[in-house]
């Protein structure tokens, strides 16, 4: 059996050491060193059987899971990712010809003095790779055959998708070795979500959910707030194209409706590819950008969404004698009460429409509704309540409230038209 010299990037084969040289381009040049010796000898036997343990005492091709001393260990770890411009889970290359793969662990072993990398590779080699482990130890957590240790210097951004003037391109990463194994499938059937505890047992553990990339969280939070548990909004997947839609229409509904909503609905997990698809359309669809890689509020998001897929609004309100204004969510605008720290739902709905003096028209078809915050800087409240149910019945114009006066109680309604 092959072992890997994890520090020089050479295979030694039955005890034969091979030295790979390397001729990458000038601004990547590395320097070979003259004689490199192996920090271990070959493995025979049963010894080196148990270097490619099976993956089954843990999850296929784990993102990053460090052992418990293997962070950034040192300072020359960390200085010599900067001056690379890497980090975890950035795509490299070693040797040349290169082989390409994925820094999931960065620290020192003993009996090496260097920084080390821990990467999956894209290709396996039973021969040569193992899952993580090396002389026993785990490191870190990958599919069988695909873990190499090298010196972490030996490392380079991969010259595919690296340029020198620019940052990685997003979209294309989103599609590489960092996400291949974690594909989630197109479900066509229409899907009704999951209820109680078997949404509990679908939408729980490991793998499930929507799986974040490249600032995406405002993203994947909503779209899981508003198709994962409700049905509320099902109209906008199934409305067949009009006149009025353009051409990006059927294509934006469809891969919403079967790349997203019905596979987390039927199996609790949706890849950051399907979304980086959507994150691209809405990309086209305005003039404002950064949908592909920036952090924006759910405000901007919805509102994109909704524009492409033609959304009628979702709700009326209004002011005294102003005409109604359609509305597809609401957003809490209010002054903090120093007197409530952790206010509810229903709290917040109802001060911030008697502050602004508004009232819904009729009861709303959903009503998505925004905390008070602005970006990830500034929160008026640390925690709030969530209202299972809400009560707008005060809220409504036309609507009769009780009040007592001179001991009696009287019905009062308030007419805005």
């Amino acid at each position: 059996m092959a072992n890997v010299c994890p520090f020089s990037g050479e295979l030694l084969h039955s005890g034969e050491e091979r030295i790979v040289k390397r001729c990458s381009p000038e601004e990547h040049s590395i320097q070979a060193e003259g004689n490199p010796q192996p920090l271990t000898n070959p493995l025979e036997g049963e010894e080196a059987q148990n270097l490619n343990a099976t993956s089954e005492d843990h999850p296929p091709s784990s993102l990053y899971c460090p052992p418990s001393d293997g962070s950034l260990s040192s300072l020359s770890a960390k200085g010599e990712l900067l001056s690379k411009g890497l980090e975890l889970n950035s795509m490299v290359e070693v040797n040349d010809p290169p082989i390409y793969g994925v820094i999931r662990w960065i620290g020192h072993i003993p009996e090496c003095s260097e920084p080390i990398a821990g990467l999956e590779m894209e290709e396996e080699r039973p021969s040569a790779y193992t899952d993580g482990t090396y002389i026993g130890v785990r490191y870190f957590q990958c599919g069988p055959n695909k873990a190499l240790f090298v010196k972490l210097r030996n490392c380079r951004p991969d010259s595919r998708f690296y340029s020198l003037h620019g940052p990685t391109n997003q979209i294309q990463r989103c599609n590489s070795i960092a996400f291949r194994e974690y594909a989630s499938k197109c479900v066509e059937e229409n899907t009704p979500p999951a209820t109680d505890h078997e949404a509990v047992e679908r939408l729980t553990g490991w793998k499930k959910g929507i799986q974040g990339h490249c600032n995406s969280c405002y993203l994947d939070a909503t779209l899981f707030c508003i198709f994962a548990c409700s049905s509320a909004l099902d109209t906008i997947l199934l409305r067949p194209p009009d006149k009025n839609d353009n051409d990006s229409y059927t294509d934006t509904r469809d891969l919403l409706r079967t790349e997203i909503v019905n596979p987390l609905r039927k199996n609790g997990y949706v890849c950051a590819t399907k979304v980086m698809a959507l994150r691209k359309i809405l990309e086209a669809a305005g003039k404002s950008t950064g949908f592909t890689n920036e952090e924006k509020d759910p405000e901007e998001f919805l509102n994109r969404l909704f524009q492409v897929l033609r959304v009628e609004p979702l709700f009326y309100i209004r002011t005294p004698k102003k005409k109604p204004q359609g509305c597809i969510f609401y957003q809490i605008f209010m002054e903090k009460k120093q007197s409530v720290d952790v206010p509810s739902v229903q709290q917040l709905l109802e001060w911030s429409m008697v502050t602004g003096d508004l009232k819904f028209t009729e009861v709303p078809s959903c009503l998505i509704i925004q905390m008070p915050r602005n970006g990830k800087n500034f929160k008026m409240f640390n925690t709030i309540i969530p209202s299972q149910e809400l009560d707008i019945t005060d809220l409504l114009e036309d609507s009769e409230s009780s009040v007592v006066s001179g001991g009696r109680s009287e019905a009062v309604s308030c007419d805005y038209r």
